[in-house]
């Protein structure tokens, strides 16, 4: 059955106007990957792949995860988790006994993103303010759409400020305020001469009522907006806003054999190296082969889709060389924590 997907309403007129990273393009820094892109272990279209997501009825603002570029050449760029959500709400993670890994990625799987400040005020007192790494899509007549939390916000950015990488700015303290509000869901704003319907709205930072209109203020991520919402849609708000964790990683069971491949063995896939162990990785037998393989997923830790694994392959097959392979003779109680003390 296929997963359920997070539906977003359409916001305003589009034109559906796919364009793709030029392979001209220089990528430095990062980029943003559309959930459903696959991720190979050679810049091959038959190489091993895994998919963390699968195929989204639309690409939408906000449906990407960033990755750092380690190289660009082609049709392909050579690309390693992140580690940190950046301006998104979505990242690639693995289990915490595997480390530098590095994938690949088609240029055509790369959102369109924001590469510098941008900030806009209305004459009617909304406005927004976007940062480098904000995902958008491109629209009719010149426009963009923002993902905010899953909803698009409508925003006139120069083409000049938009591109295929970016660098992060250091990320600015959220306002804090003694009293917060929150907008009910499905409620329709306005931003300049723009509507649009927001389900997940930040929790506001100001909140300053204009007769029948409240002025909604709200920040998320790397997005600044102030937004016109129908007074009898804001309410008193008492908890924070939901988040994702952004640091280590999916843990793993070990097997506690008494054969295992110690930390900072190469891995690889096929003659590839993709990553390395980081910590002890114990198998059921050492084999006769040249090389011992495992599994390991390559998930998406996302707060905007529920995690599934319908209709995907997100099992990457790694192997190593078998001379790396240590018999443990005697397992004392620190091995048992997933270290090996000899």
């Amino acid at each position: 059955m296929r997963p359920a997907l997070l539906t977003l309403p359409l916001l305003f007129a589009v034109a559906e106007a796919r364009a793709d990273a030029p392979a001209s393009e220089p990528l430095r820094g990062y980029v943003l990957v559309w959930h459903d892109a696959t991720l190979y272990a050679d810049a091959s279209d038959t190489a091993p792949h895994v998919r963390v997501a699968a195929t989204l009825p639309a690409r939408r603002a906000g449906h990407a995860f960033p990755m750092r570029v380690v190289s660009a050449g082609g049709a392909f760029v050579e690309v390693e988790p992140s580690g940190d959500v950046h301006c998104t709400w979505s990242r690639i993670a693995t289990t915490d006994d595997i480390g530098q890994l590095r994938l690949f990625v088609r240029r055509s799987d790369l959102a369109p993103v924001v590469t510098r400040a941008h900030a806009k005020k209305f004459a009617d007192g909304t406005a927004i303010q976007l940062r480098p790494g904000v995902p958008v899509v491109a629209q009719a007549g010149g426009w963009y759409a923002a993902g905010l939390r899953g909803d698009e916000l409508p925003v006139e950015v120069p083409a000049a400020s938009v591109g295929w990488s970016y660098t992060p700015e250091r990320e600015k303290p959220r306002s804090i305020t003694g009293h917060e509000f929150e907008l009910a869901p499905k409620t329709k704003v306005t931003l300049g001469d723009r509507s649009v319907t927001l389900n997940a709205a930040p929790s506001a930072t100001s909140a300053e009522r204009r007769g029948a209109t409240v002025m909604y203020a709200m920040e998320d991520r790397c997005i600044a907006a102030t937004v016109a919402a129908p007074s009898a849609s804001v309410r008193d708000s008492d908890e924070d806003a939901s988040d994702i964790a952004t640091g280590g990683g999916y843990g793993v069971l070990d097997l506690r054999q008494e054969d295992y491949l110690p930390a900072a063995t190469p891995l690889f896939v096929d003659k590839r190296q993709v990553a390395i162990s980081t910590k002890p990785i114990y198998l059921h037998a050492r084999g006769t082969a040249k090389t011992v393989c495992f599994e390991r997923r390559i998930k998406l830790a996302t707060a905007m889709l529920p995690p599934s694994t319908d209709e995907i392959d997100d099992r990457l097959r790694l192997c190593a060389a078998t001379t790396r392979v240590v018999h443990e003779k005697l397992r004392s109680s620190r091995s048992a924590n997933g270290t090996t003390g000899r």
